[in-house]
């Protein structure tokens, strides 16, 4: 019997990283981080909003630029080749995720350390956009990015400015229970991901 070679897999993934960041759609993750940031100094230079809603709005914008970065301009191209969407997807979020990391710390920094929304909860509204983006895909791509953007921005933004009543429970699950949101988005992300 002869062995077949197989790529590995470690390697592969690593030498595609540098191709994967490239693709990464920086322009509107950047300007939602830079929105991010003014947030934080507007409301702290000027002395309105609690640190709360300020994180939380900060956060939502962050989660939306997240999202709008893994627009995969390449998806339409390579929509015949049997190229995993997964591993693509994969290699960007790794790219933005870092990227992200650090502009939370600057909101973090911004805000006064351990002010407003915790780490595993803006991961929660970040894997949420990552999933209804993974979702939306299956069917829309060209508005998937878009899609996942849009929730995240109005779940954070709407239950911090609007008074939901009995829906406050849902409006604020991402920052009271993020590993329960995780998992969904989590779930949302493996379904999505069965296109090809």
């Amino acid at each position: 019997m002869t062995r077949v070679a197989r790529p590995n897999l470690g390697r592969t993934m690593v030498a595609a990283l540098a191709p994967a960041t490239r693709s990464v759609a920086w322009a509107p993750f950047g300007a939602c981080a830079a929105a991010a940031l003014a947030v934080v100094v507007v409301a702290r230079s000027a002395g309105f909003g609690s640190p709360h809603v300020v994180a939380v709005v900060a956060a939502g914008v962050l989660a939306g630029g997240a999202a709008l970065a893994l627009d995969d301009p390449a998806d339409v191209l390579l929509a015949p080749v049997p190229v995993s969407v997964r591993r693509r997807l994969a290699l960007r979020l790794v790219a933005v995720v870092a990227a992200c990391g650090l502009v939370w710390w600057g909101v973090d920094v911004g805000l006064g350390h351990g002010v407003g929304v915790r780490p595993e909860a803006l991961a929660a509204l970040i894997a949420t956009g990552v999933g209804v983006t993974t979702i939306v895909g299956r069917a829309r791509p060209d508005l998937a990015a878009d899609a996942g953007a849009a929730v995240v921005l109005a779940w954070a933004i709407v239950p911090a400015t609007v008074d939901l009543g009995a829906l406050a429970g849902l409006g604020t699950a991402w920052t009271t229970r993020p590993a329960a949101v995780t998992v969904a988005a989590v779930a949302g992300i493996a379904l999505g991901g069965h296109r090809r």
